[in-house]
């Protein structure tokens, strides 16, 4: 999980029996050209969690794009014309559980982690953006 944000909302998260579970690790900030090497080297990203903001930043956008399977608050599935496939989290108990499930189900981590990964390319893929902000110019 990505140790930075409201402090008080990742107090949260360490709740119950998963607060010392060996797999969740807080990662600190690091250069912008180690995520992907980092983000690989784990099996789940814990993405924001914050219900007010409820959408994916570009750390969720970055470990979908690296083909992990991310849990997150997200409240805006029409948005895109299919919402991610990403774990929606409302409460920092459903997080734990999603992150538990997905660690102890290699499949669904697989399965997931490849959904993502295609759903990144066909909606953040750099020349479909230019097309869609070439279109609202035009408009």
């Amino acid at each position: 999980m990505f140790n930075y944000g409201d402090a008080s909302d990742l107090a949260k998260l360490w709740i119950g029996e998963h607060r010392h579970d060996p797999r969740l690790i807080l990662l600190p900030r690091i250069p912008h050209a180690e995520m992907p090497s980092l983000i690989g080297s784990f099996s789940v990203i814990l993405g924001q969690q914050s219900l007010d903001i409820g959408a994916m930043g570009m750390s969720e956008l970055e470990a979908t794009a690296c083909g992990k399977p991310v849990v997150c608050s997200f409240k805006y599935p029409n948005a895109y014309s299919e919402p991610p496939p990403v774990l929606v989290s409302q409460t920092p108990e459903e997080a734990c559980e999603h992150i538990v499930r997905l660690l102890d189900n290699p499949a669904l981590r697989q399965s997931l982690g490849r959904q993502g990964r295609e759903w990144v390319a066909k909606y953040h893929e750099q020349k479909q953006v230019a097309r869609q902000l070439l279109q609202y110019y035009q408009a």
